[in-house]
């Protein structure tokens, strides 16, 4: 066989190689040394808003999402080093991001920015945002969805524990009950005139601490009375008002 024939042939390999992995779908494995923790990532937000121009890669899981309404618009996730809200426009944003599901995000692209301590990952802001919501069609650009795991843990804290530095970290509190003005309400208010559901702040406390608790008005439990017993609850931090809250995750309350 001629050298020019062999030649021919390798040639013909590795277009073909080349061929079927443009055709396969898969999103190329980042290099190793452009994953980093969430921690990292949150470390690059200097300011209200800038984009990512380096090929940054996060994994971690999603602790909240809006399949039960609790977080509407957004994806909470966590890597056990630290939490970051994504920004996401889909009418039910669990279907591309299922709770607990693992997730990479390739974050090239992307804009960072901080509101109050949390950070937050989105497309480029318009108006006054951070950062906008990144659209559905646009999701799997960014993001590669793994399968769900019901066995996430939580990070576990007491109410004096949680800081502003926790914001959206995945926690779990115990022993905590509503303050006793509060007992007897449902977790959201109805607005007097339409008798809608609004978004709603209730306070839990340990007997010595007390912490806001914010409700979606979308929630699928907004009608319930708040439990009337000393529970514990799994949520992620936000922050309400320049100030540390909670908001349950998964409707995870149990009576103790």
């Amino acid at each position: 066989m001629s050298i020019m024939r062999v030649f021919v042939q390798i040639l013909y390999i590795s277009i073909s190689l080349v061929l079927l992995g443009a055709c396969s779908g898969d999103v190329a494995t980042p290099q190793a040394d452009a994953v980093v923790s969430i921690a990292h990532l949150c470390s690059m937000a200097r300011g209200s808003s800038q984009p990512i121009k380096d090929d940054v890669v996060v994994r971690g899981r999603v602790v909240a999402n809006d399949c039960l309404g609790e977080l509407p618009g957004a994806v909470i996730i966590d890597d056990g080093s630290a939490g970051i809200k994504v920004m996401v426009e889909a009418e039910r944003v669990t279907d591309y991001l299922p709770l607990y599901s693992s997730v990479t995000l390739y974050c090239s692209g992307l804009y960072i920015g901080r509101q109050g301590r949390g950070v937050v990952v989105g497309a480029r802001p318009t108006a006054d945002f951070v950062v906008d919501r990144i659209d559905k069609k646009h999701i799997l650009d960014y993001m590669v969805v793994g399968d769900a795991d019901d066995g996430c843990v939580p990070l576990r804290r007491t109410l004096a524990e949680i800081k502003l530095g926790d914001a959206y970290r995945y926690v779990v509190v115990e022993g905590v009950s509503v303050v006793e003005e509060e007992q007897g309400l449902a977790w959201c208010d109805r607005d007097p005139l339409t008798g809608f559901y609004q978004n709603s702040v209730r306070h839990i406390t340990d007997g010595t601490n007390t912490l806001p608790v914010v409700v979606s008005k979308e929630c699928v439990y907004a009608q319930e009375v708040l439990p009337p017993h000393t529970f514990r609850c799994e949520a992620v931090v936000d922050i309400y008002e320049g100030e540390i809250a909670l908001r349950i995750t998964n409707h995870r309350v149990e009576q103790l």
